[in-house]
């Protein structure tokens, strides 16, 4: 199913810095407030809601994630920068909750009709709605480690987050 629902994994939203800094993106009207951030969704750009459509024609050009959001109608892949990953984690803090419910959230609100699934397989409809997460450091584990979110932090990963380790040379 994953293929019916599109071809090629595109970015869900662009970030105002990331809109500003690319001269490829145009201009833009709407803007999504998450209240900890605004973006750009993507279908600004492409004036197109058409998965298909969006998957063939809008990329980032470099250090891009893939990841997948289950959908009622299978998985919607998607790929997202450094900054847009930041976003992600942001909205996932102040809601506390898990960062591919964060992302699924994002998602429900630029494709309200696609039938976004949270990580227990409910339907998303609110973030206020979405189970609540308190396990091992988000920021650690995907901002730090670049684990996909899809990948659920394992529960020996340390609540503060690991420790950035520094080597050097003796000698």
């Amino acid at each position: 199913m994953t293929a019916l629902l599109n071809i090629h994994p595109f970015p869900l939203f662009i970030t105002v810095d990331e809109m500003w800094n690319s001269p490829i993106w145009g201009g833009f009207h709407e803007c999504l407030e998450l209240g900890v951030s605004t973006v750009v969704p993507v279908t600004e750009f492409a004036a197109s809601t058409d998965l298909d459509h969006l998957s063939q024609i809008v990329r980032l050009d470099s250090r891009a994630h893939t990841d997948a959001l289950p959908t009622r109608h299978g998985l919607l892949l998607w790929e997202y920068s450094a900054e847009q990953r930041s976003v992600v984690l942001r909205v996932a803090d102040k809601h506390r909750i898990r960062a591919a419910d964060a992302a699924a959230f994002i998602a429900h609100r630029i494709f309200p009709k696609l039938g976004l699934l949270d990580s227990e397989g409910q339907p998303v409809t609110a973030a206020g709605k979405l189970p609540k997460y308190d396990g091992p450091n988000q920021q650690s584990f995907y901002g730090d480690f670049n684990f996909p979110f899809s990948v659920t932090p394992p529960t020996w990963f340390p609540q503060a987050g690991m420790p950035k380790l520094v080597f050097q040379r003796w000698g």
